[in-house]
This record gives C-alpha cells, sequence and structure tokens, in this order.
C-alpha cells in the first residue's frame, strides 16, 4: 500500500513539475548542453552578405539612403547569385524609393522580410509588409521573429506567424528550396480572431557554430571589390542573405552556442534556420504527454525495484535511473526530437531519502515491537519465577538488538500492503 502511494504522489510531482515548468531551467541546461555539441556544418552555398563595422565607417552610419542600398543589391546581383534574401526592414516610403525598386526588380529571386508589431496595452498586433513598391518585386515574404525565452536566449522560433491566422512563414523557410518539408502540425490557434498574434510550428534550430561561423562578404567589400575574381566566387550560385552585422546596429540574439564570440546577428540566426532546414536538422518539441508518460513509467518500476533491493544497492539503483531520462533526451536530441525530462530525475531522486525513511521507520517500529515484547516477557518470567529481583538483563538484549539493526531494515516486511 506504502509503494502504491509513493508512485502516486511521484507521478503526481511529474505532472505537476512538467505543466508548472517548476524545473525549465534544469531542462534548459541540458538542451543547451546537447545542442553545443552537436553543430552541423554550415552550408557551403550560404554566404552572408554583411553591413558591417568597416562598411558603416566608409559609407556612414545606419539606415544607409536608399540609392546606396539599391547599389549594393546591383553589385550583389551582378554576382549572379542563386537567392537573396534581405533581412531589412522597408516599411515607410522616402522620395529616393525608385533606384531600391529598379534594384530589387534585377533579382531573380528576391525574398523579403515582414514584421508583426504590437498596438497598445491589449496587445493587438498589425502586419508591417514592405512598401507598395518594392512589395511588388517580391518572391517571397517571411517574418523574422526570434523567440526569445525566460532567459533571454533565442533557442528557436515558430515557422508560421500571423495576425489572426499564422499564414507567414518565416524568412528562412520562404527562402528554402521547394522540396524542402520541415516538420508541420495543425496551424489552429486557441487565440480569437482579430489583431492578435497567431503562431504555430515552433523548432529549435541545431547551429553550425558561434558568430562567424558562415562565409560572410562585407557589404563595402562588395560594393568596392579589390578582387573581383574572388568576389564572384563567393557569391555566384550562392544563396545570399543581407543584413545588419555591425556591432552597434543592435539585431543581436544570445543563442545556446554563443560564447566569447558573443551574440549572433540576427542575419547570422537566420543563416542557421536557413541550414536546419536544409539540412533536415531542426529539434521537434515532443509534446508534455510523452514527457508525463516516460516519468510515470521510470518512477513504478523504481517504485517497484526499490523496496526489493539492499540499502547498498537502493542509492546505485536511484542514480541509474535518475540518469536514464537524461540519456533517453540526449538521444532523442541526436535524432530531432527534444523531450523534457528534469522532473522525472528530481521524481525519482527524491524516491530515494522518501523509500530511506520508511525503511528506518518500518525497522525502528520493529525494535519498539520487540523491546515491548521483551517487558511482557521480563514482567511474566518476574510473576511465574515469584522472585521480584530476577529480571532479564534488557540493557545487553537492546544492544544486540541495536547490532542487528542493519540486517532488520531488510528483514522486515517492506509494504504494510
Amino acid at each position: 500500500m506504502e509503494s502504491l502511494l509513493l508512485l502516486v504522489l511521484a507521478g503526481i510531482f511529474v505532472a505537476a513539475g512538467h505543466h508548472f515548468q517548476w524545473f525549465a531551467g534544469f531542462d534548459r541546461l541540458l538542451y543547451d548542453a546537447g545542442i553545443q555539441r552537436m553543430t552541423i556544418e554550415p552550408d557551403k552555398n550560404i554566404v552572408i552578405v554583411g553591413i558591417d563595422d568597416k562598411s558603416l565607417h566608409a559609407y556612414g552610419p545606419w539606415p544607409w539612403p536608399r540609392p546606396v542600398q539599391a547599389e549594393l543589391l546591383l553589385a550583389i546581383n551582378a554576382q549572379q547569385p542563386a537567392k537573396v534574401a534581405v533581412d531589412i526592414i522597408y516599411a515607410g516610403t522616402s522620395p529616393n524609393d525608385l533606384p531600391l525598386v529598379a534594384a530589387a526588380s534585377q533579382i531573380d529571386q528576391l525574398t523579403l522580410p515582414m514584421m508583426i508589431e504590437s498596438l497598445g496595452a491589449r496587445q493587438q498586433h498589425i502586419e508591417v509588409l514592405p512598401f507598395a513598391g518594392l512589395l511588388s518585386q517580391a518572391d517571397q515574404l517571411g517574418h523574422v521573429h526570434v523567440e526569445l525565452e525566460e532567459d533571454a536566449i533565442a533557442r528557436g522560433t515558430y515557422l508560421y506567424q500571423g495576425v489572426g491566422t499564422p499564414h507567414w512563414p518565416h524568412l528562412a523557410l520562404a527562402l528554402a528550396d521547394a522540396n524542402t518539408h520541415p516538420p508541420t502540425e495543425d496551424c489552429n490557434t486557441p487565440q480569437p480572431r482579430g489583431l492578435f498574434l497567431a503562431k504555430c510550428n515552433y523548432v529549435g534550430i541545431k547551429f553550425a557554430g558561434e558568430s562567424g561561423t558562415f562565409s560572410q562578404v562585407s557589404a563595402l567589400d562588395v560594393l568596392q571589390p579589390t578582387d573581383k575574381v574572388l568576389l564572384a566566387q563567393a557569391l555566384m550560385g550562392k544563396t545570399v542573405l543581407v543584413g545588419l552585422t555591425a556591432s552597434g546596429a543592435g539585431d543581436w540574439v544570445t543563442s545556446p552556442v554563443s560564447s566569447d564570440s558573443g551574440p549572433l546577428a540576427g542575419v547570422e540566426f537566420n543563416a542557421n534556420l536557413l541550414n536546419s532546414i536544409i539540412h533536415n536538422k531542426l529539434v521537434v518539441p515532443l509534446s508534455g504527454s510523452w514527457a508525463i508518460f516516460l516519468g510515470l513509467l521510470l518512477v513504478s518500476t523504481c517504485s517497484f525495484l526499490l523496496p526489493r533491493l539492499k540499502p547498498k544497492q537502493v542509492l546505485l539503483a536511484t542514480v541509474t535511473f535518475a540518469l536514464i531520462p537524461i540519456v533517453i533526451s540526449a538521444g532523442l536530441l541526436s535524432q530531432g526530437f527534444s523531450l523534457a525530462c528534469a522532473a522525472t530525475t528530481v521524481a525519482v531522486l527524491l524516491l530515494y531519502p522518501l523509500w530511506s525513511w520508511r525503511r528506518h521507520e518500518i525497522a525502528w517500529q520493529f525494535i519498539n515491537r520487540e523491546l515491548t515484547r521483551i517487558d511482557d516477557e521480563d514482567q511474566l518470567w518476574r510473576e511465574r519465577s515469584g522472585n521480584a529481583n530476577t529480571t532479564l538483563d534488557k540493557n545487553d538484549v537492546i544492544s544486540a538488538l541495536n547490532q542487528l539493526f542493519d540486517r532488520t531494515v531488510t528483514a522486515v516486511p517492506q509494504d504494510n500492503g
């Protein structure tokens, strides 16, 4: 009966811990440790044209005049890239938009970003698209939102977002080949229709590495090439992502692979997501029911075995069962699935002190019953002998019982049921 009660309590603990995210920090720590050891090769066909510090030093602070940005797009297109994605929001118009629109019209495959902004305290949202002239030149549109978790680290994003319905793919997904099929799910959302953000298909990213891992060409070297042959080799036939990489640009996100090299530029994050999509290396979170099922399975197995083990074996068994969910989680992560296992590990570890306490309680109850029996027999012996001074040496008996304590822990019944 006590084993069953302990199992029920442990199961409730696992379910509550997962539902209320009591150990989310531990889960993130394990996830980050795995992601850092499972980096993937950067695709050689993905190239970043970065508007870096030396480009800003040469052409002035950002934002540049749109004719200069148009010149950059024309210079990139002159190298005959396969696709171009511009990770720059063009929401408003300016008097000098025509050169930018003309440059965009020259690019065969152009992907532009859109973004979703919140309005007011009620968190109503609007979709911000490129201005009309430029929008007409885009072949694909995609959102560029990054999902920051509670610790301000970006581990992934939603593949689809939108106002009312999640109809906009991510920029990287829109840029990927049409035959690429990332994991999909039902995109119905519980949010009411209207000006509310809807999103679905959250995926984690297997990163290629820290900042600077992907091939990068400075925008200055594109605008003012010192070696046109090398520039052509760097961009011809490649998927080119254009974005800010300057240190003061503000478009930076911290990722699990961020280290001494600093966080990733937004365009680098998008390159990593594109890389994961192309090579089918996205990480899909498993539903909470799987985590709860695994927790109940391990806790029930551990609860069944502990009463049947010797005291020295109990600690080893507990540690082993506590490590099993971590090993399973690491194995799933290598296959592209993430599973929150911290609640299960903690529940198994808590079984050890709880069950040890119950064993000692049962053992002491056994000793107390034996001492009571000795007192009764002592009284009966004196009554039968008629000699009040005749008594058993209780101290010797107590000493003997204490010496046999370890054996009584395993000898006495372990379950009142």
